[in-house]
């Protein structure tokens, strides 16, 4: 690959964005949760106030909640009831957030991996260009096992082992990436978040060694998790992604997008027909803008296309 063919044409790669908008879409509807659940509370005391004005008495934690609020025919529940029933209700949302952060952020990993290897198929033994594979309908070298066993060494099991397989398949030297990623605490706190994600996934919440066991006739308690554990949690993936997002795009990955992206288009009419090479490079800009929302010059453009037909 020359220098043109290894420099990114973007900040981030395509897989980065989609992260990041399951990222936003989990804090959209997180937002509306607290917001509801707020408004829920506040509208609670605004009714307990008003009954104790009408009533000329002191409203007592013990009251029935239905008095104030539906509690589907549940006539028994008290105020005090619900209050403690909708902070667990918190803590299990909470804990739900977490395994919707960690799938999206397996699946970045698994998608950033494969991207790289269709990019650059020499993390697989393959020293060709992937873009030239692709354009000239050939195979890759590697199996499909060769190509599972990557994916599910960085996406399955502890996260000691998936930190080593990340660095050995993305063949990361950066010591400071290494030094960063690589120790016990930060392994420690991943490993926090793969095994709530298992607790929640598998077990309702619980540990896992609880479940199955007949011999139980009583559940166990929620696992609690408190906002603070959560933000910390959701900083250092986002910050992991970053940095591994950042080493990958610049060793790997290229302008590969790109020049993949125009491979899928390059037989539209729209673009077939256009023969005037500058006039086709604008095209290509104004899709990559208009369709994958990447703003890209159009000589840019003209870069790739020409480094596309010249291989």
């Amino acid at each position: 690959m020359n220098n043109f063919r290894k420099t990114p044409l973007s900040e981030k790669s395509w897989p980065y964005h989609i992260f990041r908008e399951y990222a936003k879409e989990l804090q959209r509807l997180d937002m509306s949760f607290e917001s509801i659940s707020d408004y829920a509370k506040n509208k609670l005391n605004e009714e307990k106030l008003e009954k104790e004005k009408l009533e000329k008495e002191q409203m007592l934690e013990n009251s029935k909640a239905t008095y104030y609020l539906y509690t589907h025919n549940n006539e028994e529940l008290t105020i005090e009831e619900f209050y403690k029933t909708f902070e667990i209700f918190k803590n299990w949302n909470k804990l739900n957030k977490i395994m919707a952060l960690n799938c999206y952020f397996e699946n970045y990993i698994k998608t950033l991996l494969d991207l790289a290897i269709k990019s650059n198929p020499e993390i697989l033994k393959d020293n060709r260009d992937g873009i030239f594979i692709i354009k000239n309908r050939l195979s890759y070298n590697y199996t499909l096992n060769e190509y599972d066993k990557a994916i599910n060494k960085c996406t399955k099991g502890n996260w000691k082992k998936r930190m080593n397989s990340i660095i050995e398949y993305f063949k990361i030297d950066d010591r400071k990436f290494i030094n960063d990623w690589k120790n016990d605490d930060i392994i420690k706190l991943f490993e926090n978040i793969r095994n709530i994600r298992n607790s929640v996934g598998h077990s309702f919440g619980r540990e896992l060694s609880s479940m199955p066991n007949w011999a139980n006739t009583k559940i166990d308690k929620l696992k609690l998790l408190s906002e603070k554990e959560y933000l910390e949690y959701q900083k250092i993936i986002k910050k992991f992604v970053l940095d591994l997002d950042k080493f990958v795009l610049n060793n790997h990955i290229g302008c590969f997008q790109e020049l993949y992206y125009y491979h899928t288009i390059k037989d539209l009419d729209e673009i077939k027909k256009i023969k005037n090479k500058k006039l086709k490079a604008k095209a290509l800009s104004y899709k990559l803008c208009n369709e994958k929302g990447r703003v890209i010059s159009w000589n840019k453009c003209q870069d790739l296309i020409d480094y596309y037909d010249s291989i």
